[in-house]
């Protein structure tokens, strides 16, 4: 097994299924001691518990809404206090509602801050002071190309606040990296393949597909091998940007259109 990270604690919310498990795996592979956050489904974190375990790799499981704040906080205070000081920090855990802005509800899309934003921010903060005394971190935020690069109908909340994420990525680097081997930065994944985006109609993920070079959904796993170079000692240069990791999304077009024109010149 490989020893990038050095058995250094990696906390990541919404980190035993979808894109948070093919991240919490790939930081096990890669030597990180992990401690994957989840709220419903106890019966997957025993298993993926497991899993690890076989693997070789070292992963705790830890139940809760990251949506509380003393919740969340307690939660990795009590993970800092059996494992050591966390100096990874993966905020994956996210929800969408998928409605119009003229139909939502601010409640709901109140809900998608609270997850997607305002629990990355109590995480944070929690995790600073230990990494700052480490003289080692990684901040990381799990965004999304509908940010900076793309709108649909009905995300009008979760784009909102992944563009908030990328703005608070920048900041908080601004702030940290000037005290040690500290970055934060973020990881936007295209269309990735998992139980959320497998009830998607074919013509559906066609029309995604079509758009992008690669003409494959990705992997949780594809995203996990990004998180866990920025979470190693040799990204220490790279800080405060947004690293896609989608497969070309939205360039195959353009590249079609560019090598049309080339063929008259």
């Amino acid at each position: 097994m490989a020893t990038t990270h050095d058995g250094r604690l990696a906390i990541v919310t919404g980190g035993v299924s979808g894109i948070g498990r093919g991240i919490s795996s790939v930081l096990a592979r890669d030597g990180a001691t992990v401690a994957a956050l989840y709220h419903r489904s106890e019966v997957e974190a025993v298993e993926f518990e497991e899993e690890i375990r076989i693997a070789g790799g070292r992963l705790s499981t830890h139940q809760v809404d990251v949506r509380d704040e003393e919740a969340l906080q307690a939660t990795i205070a009590d993970i800092t206090e059996q494992y050591g000081r966390p100096q990874i920090l993966v905020h994956n855990a996210g929800i969408a509602n998928g409605t119009p802005m003229m139909a939502a509800d601010v409640p709901a899309m109140r809900d998608v801050f609270e997850v997607n934003f305002w629990a990355a921010v109590t995480a944070t903060k929690a995790v600073l002071r230990g990494m700052m005394r480490s003289k080692f971190g990684r901040v990381i935020y799990i965004g999304s190309p509908v940010a900076t690069r793309w709108a649909t109908q009905g995300s009008a909340a979760y784009a909102s606040n992944k563009a908030a994420l990328h703005a608070l990525a920048r900041q908080v680097s601004a702030e940290i990296a000037p005290r040690g081997d500290l970055t934060a930065n973020v990881v936007a994944p295209g269309y990735i393949r998992t139980p959320k985006t497998r009830h998607l109609e074919k013509s559906h993920e066609d029309a995604i597909l079509s758009t992008m070079c690669s003409e494959r959904p990705g992997t949780p796993e594809e995203i996990g091998e990004a998180v866990s170079f920025l979470a190693s000692s040799q990204a220490s240069y790279i800080t405060g940007t947004v690293l896609d990791v989608d497969g070309g999304f939205g360039l195959k077009t353009i590249s079609r259109r560019k090598r049309r024109r080339n063929t008259t010149t």
